[in-house]
């Protein structure tokens, strides 16, 4: 029987889980993650000959970047301020929205399925909503929440994103991460169950 085409949208601040639940869909249901910042992530370790560093986790985003001179910056330093400078800079406000057309688009023709950990705000959001109806797919929209998370400058939109996500469907849930990996796991595999029973 064929899954129903689905997007899953993970929202939650920084610190929260999101890249962890993400691995969770991939590893453990095969539902390929979009995320437009891996290449720039990539791109970061080997400019900076980090390449055993991972920056899908709150250790690796902390690391510091050591260059020619000892710097007190981290990655996650970096990463920021490249979304600053792009997006609240308003040098081009929408400049994930091509991408993510584009890759969810294709992701839901080759794998009916993707989750995406990283978006930021309404328009991106939207655009998620616009995909799902040109390709009759389900929302599946999942708050992260955890007593870790700290707030950044890329998610002022969170609690707007939030109340936008619980009005576009019934499919929201929100998957604490105060435990352990384990928890989590279990946690994200029975409500991610539970939604595509329901498709």
């Amino acid at each position: 029987m064929s899954i129903h085409k689905h997007i899953v949208i993970v929202l939650g601040y920084f610190k929260a889980g999101k890249s962890e639940i993400g691995k969770i869909l991939q590893k453990h249901r095969q539902v390929p993650v979009l995320h437009p910042i891996a290449d720039v992530k990539d791109f970061l370790k080997e400019h900076y000959d980090r390449l055993y560093v991972d920056l899908d986790t709150p250790e690796g985003k902390s690391e510091r970047v050591h260059t020619l001179v000892d710097s007190p910056i981290t990655f996650n330093d970096v990463l920021v301020g490249m979304f600053k400078f792009f997006i609240t800079e308003g040098l081009d406000p929408h400049f994930l929205i091509p991408y993510l057309y584009r890759e969810g688009n294709e992701f839901l023709k080759s794998d009916r399925c993707f989750s995406s950990t990283a978006i930021r705000n309404v328009n991106e959001l939207t655009l998620m909503e616009r995909i799902a109806k040109e390709q009759s797919a389900k929302l599946i929209i999942f708050e992260a929440i955890s007593d870790r998370s700290v707030p950044e400058v890329s998610d002022i939109q969170v609690p707007e994103l939030v109340a936008r996500g619980r009005q576009l469907c019934d499919q929201f849930k929100v998957i604490e991460n105060n435990g352990t990996k384990q928890d989590l796991t279990i946690a994200v595999l029975e409500v991610y169950d539970k939604a595509i029973a329901r498709m």
